[in-house]
């Protein structure tokens, strides 16, 4: 029964030291390292667009220059000529514009990923990961968002909150899984 009680004593202390220490760390580094992957999405996404931009000018400049070129000419051949580039210039700008869209929705999918993996890092913040149920920092989340409500709406809300005397006598005699 001693050894027992000393292992689940080792339990409690290893969950205590994670909770304290290693919980704080991970979940900062798991919302960094999301944060990181989001802004190179974001970087990828402006990259994108900015080539699509210059593309789409290039193309527009090619347009202008061709429809004055347009202007007057009678020999058909020049008017092969101009519409062969136009054409080539089309479909230069449709090919920039699918890569475009296909860029677009893989960094879409990635940023759906992440966000949940976000919601679910907020989540194991907010619970406590041995029983988990909502910790203090839910507690007080909850709390602010019922005092945002209540300024708005004016309905006022209660909150019971129990402290229950030597409790620590309890899971010292019954070990902190019980407790």
């Amino acid at each position: 029964r001693h050894h027992v009680l000393q292992d689940v004593q080792q339990v409690q202390l290893s969950a205590e030291l994670f909770r304290t220490y290693v919980l704080p760390r991970y979940t900062d580094d798991q919302v960094r390292r999301i944060q990181q992957d989001m802004q190179s999405i974001l970087k990828d996404v402006v990259a994108s667009v900015a080539t699509v931009d210059d593309a789409t000018s290039a193309y527009m400049a090619q347009l202008e220059s061709s429809t004055k070129q347009l202007d007057g000419k009678t020999d058909l051949a020049d008017v092969k000529g101009l519409l062969r580039v136009l054409a080539d210039k089309t479909i230069v700008m449709a090919r920039a514009a699918r890569e475009s869209q296909k860029g677009l929705q893989a960094a879409t999918a990635q940023i759906v990923t992440l966000s949940e993996q976000l919601k679910e890092t907020e989540q194991a913040v907010l619970r406590d990961p041995l029983t988990g149920l909502f910790n203090r920092k839910a507690t007080d989340l909850r709390l602010r968002e019922l005092e945002e409500s209540f300024r708005e709406t004016n309905q006022p809300f209660s909150v019971i909150m129990a402290d229950i005397d030597y409790f620590k006598k309890f899971n010292d005699t019954f070990g902190h899984q019980v407790g």
